[in-house]
């Protein structure tokens, strides 16, 4: 049984090297690269209780589930029922657990006559931050002149709720 270490370098080649794994096991790892791609981020308000709140989500329309951070769920005590969810990341890894579904409603910042319910499953971290770091756009970037559901896309920030495909066609815009 050998470990397999990858690293990609800049050249977008794939190296490989094999060392023996002290436990016997296959282990993978990798080493991060900067990359900067755009992820679908938006300011959305939870309405529960009476109460609203502003959060930050990453839309994901390939996730089969949406997700709320347990630190909102308890903050704004999101009612709960008990579940059991494996959650699996790429190559079917288990990324995560959770043993509570909660249930919201979210509203757009934009428009105050939209609202969704929403089932998530409660997780103790939704993701790092998004980006991972903050940048810049690029001097003479041409962005449409849009009201965007996250202003401030390009600084890296805190998520707390992920909006899955579960949801996804519910919260586009018609023409989108």
């Amino acid at each position: 049984v050998s470990q397999m270490v990858y690293q990609k370098n800049f050249s977008n080649k794939i190296q490989s090297t094999e060392n023996p794994g002290p436990s016997g096991i296959v282990q993978s790892h990798h080493t991060t690269v900067s990359k900067k791609v755009m992820l679908a981020t938006a300011w959305v308000n939870i309405v529960c209780c009476g109460s609203t709140y502003k959060v930050r989500a990453l839309i994901d329309p390939c996730s089969d589930e949406s997700f709320v951070s347990e630190r909102i769920q308890k903050l704004l005590k999101l009612p709960t029922v008990p579940i059991s969810a494996v959650v699996s990341g790429l190559g079917g890894e288990v990324v995560s657990k959770s043993n509570k579904m909660a249930s919201f409603v979210i509203g757009s910042l934009l428009d105050s006559n939209s609202a969704l319910e929403v089932e998530a499953l409660v997780v103790a971290q939704v993701t790092g931050s998004v980006p991972t770091h903050t940048f810049r756009p690029k001097e003479g970037a041409k962005f449409p002149q849009l009201e965007y559901a996250d202003p401030d896309f390009f600084k890296s920030g805190q998520i707390d709720v992920l909006l899955g495909g579960d949801v996804y066609p519910s919260i586009l815009l018609n023409g989108v």
